[in-house]
């Protein structure tokens, strides 16, 4: 199982509908307020029941589709592969910033 502490995270980015929003298909000013709240302050929301599974299913495929097209275009063109950037040297450390890639 998930470790309790991302359990926690996503239980407080969970925004749920009532039967009325759901049934409606509406939300109610406190549900968006949440929502943004979540936003802003996680940087994600999870709204259980908001969208239909199988075109969250379809849009997840898209979506790791698009990803693997642009990592092998990356790959291809700058000879980079983003899945396995290299190790930050000890200068680059203390700045946070990640290493440029080859050629730049």
């Amino acid at each position: 199982p998930p470790p309790r502490h991302e359990l926690d995270l996503l239980e407080s980015a969970t925004v749920r509908l009532t039967s009325l929003e759901l049934s409606t298909q509406t939300l109610h000013r406190s549900t968006v307020l949440s929502s943004v709240l979540s936003l802003r302050s996680l940087g994600f929301c999870v709204v259980p029941g908001l969208f239909d599974a199988e075109d969250v299913d379809y849009l997840a495929r898209c979506a790791t589709s698009d990803l693997s097209s642009a990592v092998s275009e990356i790959k291809s063109r700058l000879s980079y592969d983003i899945t396995d950037p290299p190790a930050p040297s000890a200068s680059s450390s203390s700045s946070g910033a990640a290493p440029p890639p080859p050629g730049r």
